[in-house]
């Protein structure tokens, strides 16, 4: 899913939410902000190193944490991408764009091949009439984009999509206090009251403070234990009738929303058995291997 946060007054969230961002979108990291008049930019994968780049950042940022979904896990592929001289971005989101270079992300299609182009013909500028709006139609409203340029701006796209918080913008909510992840087991099966035992937001704060295997281990332990719960008739959120071939079927996956920021899909079995398709219970969207649209209900 990945997570932009960015600051025009270079206020840093607290340790844990820079530990949870890092760890719960683990392929790569990246920076870019403003030091006596010059972009700076630094990108890695190592969390001692992350902190020490971070430390050194003292005026407006925008920070990146990458989660893959196209090209390669390498450093070439973390954000944020120069869009031209003194200006850069960071996505958070799928773009549906042409995939050109296929070891490449499509955030970097997207700017190679598009953006960069667009702006030039702007003579460089991000806010030449009509461009911001452009941007934001064609990208869609599940897409953010955080712009820092060599005068110290930040200037974000679909911001409303995301959230302020303490200061600073966030592209989605998956790092912050007192979110979803007390959630996932009673949104999994909405009508089960919680049990003595269940995994909690505390419990997963305290695995990502103990390092990358010790998360994985409780993730693992999680669904293991909704393995074992499955999906009865009576737990079954209430689905509205929907124009796909397909079937509700026993949960097979804890996935976050591409498109809303939200943690849970339902699986959907279709009848053709080609592949499978989720359908996102928080904003209704549904999508497949081969397409991604919005659900109509019947």
């Amino acid at each position: 899913m990945c997570l932009i946060i960015a600051s025009q007054d270079g206020k840093k969230p607290s340790d844990s939410i820079l530990h949870d961002g890092f760890y719960s979108n683990p392929h790569g990291y990246g920076m870019v902000y403003l030091d006596k008049g010059s972009l700076v930019t630094r990108k890695g994968f190592d969390y001692k190193d992350f902190t020490k780049d971070f430390a050194e950042v003292k005026s407006p940022y925008v920070l990146h944490f990458r989660w893959a979904t196209h090209g390669l896990k390498n450093l070439e592929n973390c954000h944020p991408f120069k869009v031209r001289k003194g200006l850069y971005m960071a996505h958070n989101g799928i773009l549906q764009v042409p995939i050109i270079d296929e070891s490449r992300s499509d955030t970097y299609n997207f700017v190679k091949h598009i953006l960069t182009p667009q702006v030039n013909s702007f003579n460089g500028s991000l806010h030449g009439k009509g461009l911001l709006p452009a941007i934001e139609y064609f990208i869609g409203r599940f897409n953010k984009l955080a712009f820092l340029d060599s005068k110290g701006e930040i200037t974000l796209v679909n911001e409303k999509e995301g959230t302020w918080y303490e200061g600073m913008w966030f592209s989605n909510e998956s790092s912050l206090p007192n979110h979803q992840y007390d959630k996932w087991l009673t949104r999994y099966s909405p009508k089960r009251k919680r049990r003595k035992g269940d995994i909690t937001e505390d419990d997963f704060r305290a695995a990502w403070a103990d390092g990358e295997d010790a998360y994985t281990e409780l993730w693992e332990e999680m669904m293991a234990e909704n393995e074992k719960l499955g999906l009865k008739d009576d737990d079954t959120p209430e689905v509205p009738s929907l124009d796909i071939p397909g079937t509700l079927v026993k949960f097979a996956d804890m996935q976050q929303c591409d498109y809303c920021s939200e943690e849970l899909h339902y699986l959907y079995e279709l009848k053709d058995d080609r592949h499978n398709a989720y359908l996102c219970a928080a904003c209704n969207s549904y999508w497949s291997a081969e397409e991604r649209r919005e659900l109509t209900v019947a």
